[in-house]
């Protein structure tokens, strides 16, 4: 998936995927990634992972958009998105 996010804009809600991993690789703006109970800011070309099963959520934390990719694996599961406390 490709994907923008306009700054100030929030990010998706802490979710989990229980069946699926996630890595985002940041083309252009930058980022925080809440995984687990860590933050993370990233920084243009940044690849982050983040395993399945891993309470996550990421937002625009700069003030130009972010520009990146999002890889989905493996290909031929759901990509079942349940919300996390």
């Amino acid at each position: 998936m490709v994907g923008v996010f306009p700054p100030g804009e929030p990010g998706p809600p802490p979710h989990l995927h229980p069946q699926t991993d996630e890595t985002f690789y940041v083309a252009s703006g930058e980022a925080t990634f809440l995984l687990g109970d860590r933050e993370m800011e990233v920084a243009p070309g940044s690849t982050v992972f983040v395993p399945r099963g891993t309470r996550h959520t990421v937002w625009n934390s700069g003030e130009v958009p972010v520009r990146g990719v999002i890889l989905v694996s493996p290909g031929d599961a759901e990509h079942v998105f349940e919300p996390a406390a």
